[in-house]
């Protein structure tokens, strides 16, 4: 089996102005939970070409999935236009408003990604959780039928 990490750094030899190939490997660590390596490349690619907004979404998943909340509160502003089309992005301010306990903020960016794509396993799985846990038991078992759909 071809090796992600493989391909894209064969693109960027070829190509090292690129930013797709390095954008590729940070999706990449991010799957790997590989969250440090993943930031570092997200970073650099920010740095060169600020106006990929999928490179910010994922950014802030990053930062969510390590609790590195002030670095995703101080990103959120500075979000190029387009970031807010991507689930990953309001994914991580889910996390963040669960991790302060604000419940209702976190619910409505589960459901904001979901409204993106609804089959969004994270946002789902959050969504039904959050919704349990604050008592709204006909909503969460509704939202958990469709994490079982979605998967």
């Amino acid at each position: 089996p071809l090796d992600v990490r493989e391909l894209a750094n064969a693109a960027l030899r070829k190509h090292p102005e690129q930013r797709t190939p390095v954008l590729a490997l940070a999706n990449y660590e991010i799957l790997l939970q590989d969250y440090s390596g993943a930031i570092a490349k997200l970073k650099t690619i920010i740095q060169s070409k600020p106006s990929i907004p999928s490179a910010y979404a994922n950014l802030c998943l990053a930062y969510a999935r390590t609790g590195q909340w002030s670095e995703l509160i101080e990103l959120v502003p500075k979000l190029p236009e387009g970031t807010y089309q991507f689930p990953n992005l309001w994914i991580a301010l889910g996390n963040y408003f669960s991790a302060q306990n604000r419940t209702d903020d976190a619910i409505s960016c589960f459901v904001r990604a979901l409204d993106i794509f609804s089959a969004e396993p994270e946002a789902l799985q959050e969504t039904a959780r959050l919704l349990f846990t604050s008592g709204h038991l006909e909503a969460a078992k509704e939202t958990s039928e469709r994490l079982k759909t979605a998967a």
